[in-house]
């Protein structure tokens, strides 16, 4: 008989990694569009406030790190999690 526990942990597992992945997407926007609009275009305050809503493109680019390390954090929480629900799964893929 399965152990209905570990797919729901799997189940979580995945919905972490899935997590991780759509916050990196969302912290790549802000980062990639303040680094643009930092060295690319002359008014910075409007089009920081036309596009985003920010005060500057500084605040854009601390968004966008800041949305970067909770994405890393879901991505390490998962990982840690694959590795405590299937060690030896997780050994036979690491080497």
């Amino acid at each position: 008989m399965k152990c209905p526990t570990k797919e729901i942990d799997v189940f979580f597992i995945r919905l972490g990694k899935a997590a991780a992945w759509f916050l990196l997407i969302m912290a790549l926007i802000p980062l990639g569009f303040g680094f643009f609009g930092a060295f690319f275009v002359e008014d910075t305050v409007a089009y920081a406030h036309r596009y985003f809503g920010a005060s500057d493109t500084g605040e854009m680019i601390d968004e966008g790190f800041r949305w970067l390390g909770i994405s890393i954090g879901f991505g390490i929480a998962a990982e840690i999690g694959r590795a405590v629900v299937a060690p030896d799964e997780y050994e036979e893929e690491s080497s």
